[in-house]
C-alpha cells in the first residue's frame, strides 16, 4: 500500500529517473536470479514498471513492456514466475514496436524461448532477428554469463546464425 501511494504521486516528468531505477534493479535481480532477497524485489520492481505504463512516454511503452517479460520470465512457474504472462508482454512489446526494436525478439528468445523449451519459438524468433537486418554480419554469444551463472547454447544459436550467412563470435572466456 505504502508503495502503491508513492507511486502515486511520482509525476510524468519523473518518469526517466524512475525508470532508471527500474531498470537498474531488474537489472540487478536478473544477475543475482539465485538470491531470493533478489527476488523479493520483483514485486516492487514490478509495481514501478508498471506506473510507467500508466505516466511514461507512449513511445517507451515497447520498452516497458520488454522489460515487464524480462521480470515475469526470470523464474520457471514451479518457483512462481509467470512464464505466459511474460510471454504476453513480449507480444505486446513487438506490436508496439512493430517489430523494429530488434532487442525484444531476443530476449523473448532468451528469456522465454529457453524458459519453457521452446526450440521452434527460439529459433524463430531469432531468424527473425537476424532477416530484419541485413547488415548484420556477425552475432556475438557469451557462452557463460560469469555473474548470473547463465550458459548459453553456442551450438544452438550458432545453426540459425550459419543458416542466416552470418558468423558468430563466442566468449567463452568463463567456459
Amino acid at each position: 500500500p505504502e508503495l502503491a501511494a508513492r507511486l502515486d504521486r511520482v509525476k510524468p516528468a519523473q518518469a526517466g529517473a524512475l525508470f532508471s531505477a527500474a531498470v537498474g534493479s531488474l537489472a540487478y535481480v536478473r544477475t543475482h536470479s539465485d538470491d531470493w532477497q533478489a527476488l523479493a524485489d520483483l514485486p516492487r520492481i514490478e509495481a514501478v514498471l508498471k506506473r510507467l505504463l500508466v505516466i511514461g512516454d507512449p513511445a517507451d511503452a515497447g520498452t516497458v513492456n520488454s522489460y515487464l517479460g524480462i521480470l515475469n520470465t526470470l523464474r520457471p512457474a514451479a518457483l512462481g514466475g509467470q512464464p505466459e504472462q511474460g510471454r504476453a508482454y513480449f507480444e505486446k512489446a513487438i506490436e508496439l514496436t512493430g517489430g523494429q526494436d530488434l532487442s525484444v525478439l531476443v530476449e523473448f528468445a532468451r528469456s522465454y524461448a529457453r524458459l519453457v523449451y521452446d526450440r521452434e519459438l527460439h529459433d524463430s524468433l531469432l531468424r527473425r532477428a537476424l532477416a530484419a537486418d541485413p547488415t548484420i554480419s556477425h552475432v556475438g554469444v557469451v557462452y557463460s554469463e560469469t555473474g548470473s551463472g547463465v550458459i548459453h547454447d553456442p551450438g544452438a544459436i550458432g545453426a540459425v546464425v550459419r543458416a542466416a550467412g552470418r558468423r558468430m563470435i563466442v566468449d567463452a572466456v568463463s567456459a
